[in-house]
């Protein structure tokens, strides 16, 4: 996040990113850049880390390294201000003063940039399509392959532009919303990460801004890996496995390897349904009596339902009567694999759905569904 200097990265979050990528040490010469540093908590830690790096060097040299090295861009001058303000007390507490920090208030997306870096490091702004402006949408769409197409969000450039400016050998870590890997406008950037990902962090169910329902997850990437494959960790189960890149479709769903023949498993340790399916509250997702037009279900009281989001149904009731029935499906599958949606994709991608869904919302919640189940599943 970061846009408007309201939403920052969680300080644990900051130190793994870090950590990650190894930005530790003695970092003299080689260049870090955050492009959109909001009020600089993330360039603060690496301040930090930098200066502990490099004990035992005399302050002018420390001093010329904290100039040089590392590189901060926002959009918003008043975040920069705090940010060189953050800045200077951390330096002050080793006793290192009157840095010209390299913070500039500037559109980085716009920058002829003809700088690389060892590393980049960020949390970009997430900002979704329809609440872009006309002519940022337009700059973004000509100069940006990742936002050629489709309803992108502003992130996308962000990413791109990021693996641009890394130096060979370079790393770079953002934290992303995790509807990236799915979303239908994001194709061509996936495509564009896909060559030198060396890594997931995908936190699902956390929410790391606090009631922000937005599902995150931390990419790693390291300029000219040419690497076939990635590591991909849940950090909900703390569960990790490897990913090969040719496996992955046009969207990404990160499978576990398939577990051999002879070491046998239940049905049930993968499904929480059978045959007949129990929603325990049909009247919310059961429907009947809609019309059907551009794509979308129009319900009797003139309520609206995507239709993307329904399965065919029926029931004893239904049959008997003869009624069409469609059931509000809120899962995907993928190669026979279902595939269930964080809250903010289905939201996100049902919007008309979760509206309708959620007048149920406390009928749905008193439900004795299985704890894993979310209100809007079943």
């Amino acid at each position: 996040m970061g846009a408007n200097c309201k939403v920052f990265t969680p300080d644990p979050i900051v130190d793994f990113m870090l950590d990650t990528v190894g930005y530790s040490g003695n970092q003299y010469g080689k260049r870090i850049v955050e492009n959109s540093c909001g009020e600089g908590n993330i360039l603060c830690a690496i301040a930090r880390r930098y200066i502990e790096g490099l004990s035992g060097h005399d302050m002018a040299f420390i001093k010329r390294g904290l100039e040089q090295d590392i590189v901060g861009y926002d959009v918003d001058e008043s975040c920069c201000i705090i940010t060189k303000k953050n800045l200077d007390e951390i330096a002050r507490q080793y006793n290192i003063f009157d840095v010209e920090w390299n913070v500039t208030c500037a559109d980085t997306l716009r920058i002829a940039n003809e700088e690389s870096y060892d590393y980049v490091v960020g949390n970009p702004p997430y900002i979704s399509y329809r609440h872009l402006e006309q002519e940022r949408r337009a700059f973004l769409r000509g100069n940006y392959e990742a936002c050629k197409i489709g309803a992108f969000d502003y992130c996308y450039a962000f990413i791109e532009w990021g693996i641009k400016y890394l130096k060979a050998e370079g790393q770079m870590i953002y934290l992303i919303p995790s509807s990236i890997f799915k979303n239908v406008h994001g194709k061509k950037l996936r495509m564009i990460m896909a060559d030198d990902l060396t890594a997931i962090y995908d936190y699902t169910s956390r929410k790391l801004f606090g009631k922000i329902l937005t599902s995150s997850a931390l990419i790693v990437f390291k300029k000219d890996c040419k690497c076939d494959s990635f590591i991909y960790k849940n950090m909900a189960s703390e569960e990790s496995w490897q990913i090969i890149k040719e496996h992955l479709g046009d969207k990404w769903i990160f499978e576990k390897p398939v577990v051999k023949a002879k070491e046998k498993r239940r049905f049930g340790d993968y499904f929480s349904s059978a045959i007949v399916i129990a929603t325990l509250y049909n009247a919310a997702f059961v429907l009947s009596g809609f019309e059907e037009k551009d794509g979308l279900l129009t319900l009797p009281d003139g309520r609206k339902i995507e239709k993307e989001a329904t399965r065919k149904t029926a029931s004893p009731r239904g049959l008997r009567n003869g009624k069409e029935e469609r059931i509000i499906f809120p899962y995907d599958y993928h190669e026979r694999i279902l595939v269930r949606f964080p809250e903010d994709e289905f939201t996100q991608r049902y919007p008309y759905t979760t509206e309708y869904l959620s007048s149920f919302r406390e009928q749905l919640d008193k439900r004795d569904s299985d704890k894993n189940v979310a209100w809007y599943e079943y």
